[in-house]
């Protein structure tokens, strides 16, 4: 099975849980990434992108960021242990310069199994920027929410709508957040009257 036919299958599936026909499906999984739009059951292969930020990506900059804020010591280097504490503590901030501000001097403790405490900061928040602001990873490609906008634009004309009122987000590198984040960055590009709706799956 070739790369593309896998995107569609599995894009296929995801939509079909939500019952409806039509939408952008956009998986964000651990070791792939990637966006598929279909309209009214047609996948639209034109327009199928791969998104080049991972799940394991985002770890990795979380660990990086622990790393500066000194709640992490290089013997604290297990990445099972670091994508536990991001599943559990990390979320995307609606606003990031407004949670800086709510969130200075504020610590979250996480306990190993070993009993070790390690405190996270405002790496909490911090990490999943990189899905809007790629440079950070040193990547140069465009943020999520413009990918799924500029997809929609390599639709025909008439499917747009439909499709920016099903966004369906799937794959284990969801965050809380994500979703109403993404709703924002993704209305502040496009006309006020289009609809954006976005669903977990």
């Amino acid at each position: 099975m070739s790369e593309l036919e896998h995107f569609i299958k599995e894009a296929s599936k995801i939509l079909s849980k939500t019952g409806q026909k039509t939408g952008v499906v956009v998986n964000l999984g651990d070791i792939e990434s990637f966006i598929v739009p279909i309209y009214k059951g047609f996948v639209l292969n034109h327009a199928i992108t791969v998104f080049d930020i991972k799940g394991q990506d985002v770890t990795k900059y979380f660990q990086r960021l622990l790393l500066q804020e000194g709640g992490l010591s290089k013997v604290q280097w297990d990445k099972y242990v670091i994508a536990e504490i991001k599943k559990r503590l990390c979320y995307v901030a609606l606003d990031l310069n407004e949670e800086k501000m709510n969130s200075q001097g504020k610590k979250e403790p996480f306990t190993r199994p070993d009993g070790t405490v390690i405190y996270v900061e405002g790496s909490r928040y911090l990490a999943p920027e990189c899905l809007f602001n790629p440079s950070l990873l040193g990547k140069d490609i465009d943020p999520l929410d413009d990918i799924i906008v500029k997809i929609i634009g390599l639709c025909d004309i008439q499917s747009r709508r439909e499709l920016f009122s099903n966004i369906i987000l799937s794959g284990s590198a969801l965050l809380p957040g994500l979703n109403e984040r993404l709703q924002l960055e993704i209305k502040h590009l496009i006309p006020d009257f289009v609809e954006v709706n976005i669903q977990n799956v």
